[in-house]
């Protein structure tokens, strides 16, 4: 009894391997193993992170559009310069000389001028006829029309002038427009009838009673003349 209690002690003394409890060797292994796994879990989750902060975003990247010249709002919406292009340039046309005027030829009569300067004489107009009504009978000739014997009256003013043909149940105004060759300038217009609608009078003054007046159309192709009284 007694020499059994002492082999007992004597497996414990010398260390060997018995029951009554686990062994530590695989349990310190086990925890070394599982603190290793836990620093290497702890170290690539760091560096990941820093990878993710690093590394720019590919959508805010691809996103945002390049921009390699200025826009046109930038230079206030201007628009494109375009050089100016020249003229195009144009020979100058030839001209013919201008023929010699020939010395033998006769010269062209010179126009009688239209707006002579009145004559007055003791305050008296000596060109224009003086106030009144003036009757007559006027020669008519020419292509346009036969001769015929035509009563004529005409009746001046300074509030205004006319001209009235019974036989023909015309009349019309006379607006004085100048003198020429002595006498007066005056233009008709019918007012009324079927006459001739414009055309010329020249009345030439020979008395305070007598005037002498000759008519000519816008054509010319006759004329009126004769002497008239009041």
């Amino acid at each position: 009894m007694g020499q059994w209690q002492g082999d007992e002690g004597e497996r414990h003394a010398a260390g060997a391997p018995g029951g009554g409890g686990p062994r530590r060797g695989p349990v310190l292994l086990l925890v070394g193993v599982l603190v290793g796994a836990l620093i290497a879990l702890g170290s690539f989750l760091v560096v990941d992170r820093r990878s993710d902060d690093a590394a720019p975003d590919a959508a805010a990247v691809s996103s945002t559009p390049e921009t390699t010249a200025p826009s046109d709002r930038e230079h206030g919406d201007r628009p494109p310069t375009t050089e100016p292009t020249a003229p195009p340039t144009t020979e100058p046309t030839p001209t013919s000389p201008e023929p010699e005027p020939d010395p033998e030829a006769e010269p062209e009569p010179e126009p009688e001028p239209t707006n002579e300067p009145d004559i007055i004489v003791n305050g008296v107009n000596m060109i224009a006829p003086a106030a009144g009504t003036y009757y007559g009978v006027l020669s008519q000739r020419g292509t346009a029309h036969s001769d015929r014997d035509l009563r004529v009256a005409m009746s001046f003013s300074s509030t205004g002038s006319y001209v009235e043909y019974p036989s023909l149940g015309c009349s019309g105004t006379l607006t004085p427009t100048g003198n020429r060759s002595g006498a007066r300038v005056y233009r008709e217009t019918i007012t009324s009838g079927q006459c001739d609608p414009t055309g010329t009078w020249y009345v030439t003054r020979g008395s305070e009673t007598e005037i002498s007046a000759e008519y000519r159309p816008e054509g010319d192709d006759h004329v009126v003349e004769g002497q008239l009284s009041r």
